[in-house]
């Protein structure tokens, strides 16, 4: 493959995010997911599998604040990420106001 191959499959994988991004752009404003996809929240590494980031990366952003989590169980050590949180994530950095290391 070539740098001219790999470019023009790269222009052809961003072009497809930012298609999905719209869509579940267009999703969100839906009231009906919106209270749906509100209610639900998933274990870190998911959450960081669903965002295409690793998962320590991923805890970062929890531990700074940047993405929000619920604290579940009687200690609140583990917790859920609300998968609006990773919309919003995606969607902030699809605008360029989040950048990952």
């Amino acid at each position: 493959m070539t740098a001219d191959d790999v470019r023009l499959e790269l222009d052809r994988l961003i072009d497809r995010v930012d298609d999905l991004v719209e869509e579940v752009a267009k999703l969100r404003r839906s009231e009906e997911f919106r209270i749906r996809v509100d209610a639900l929240g998933v274990p870190i590494q998911e959450a960081a599998r669903l965002a295409g980031i690793g998962v320590n990366e991923f805890r970062e952003l929890v531990r700074s604040g940047r993405i929000s989590s619920v604290p579940v169980g009687d200690t609140g050590y583990r917790r859920v990420i609300p998968v609006a949180a990773i919309a919003d994530f995606l969607e902030r950095a699809a605008e360029g106001g989040e950048a990952t290391s």
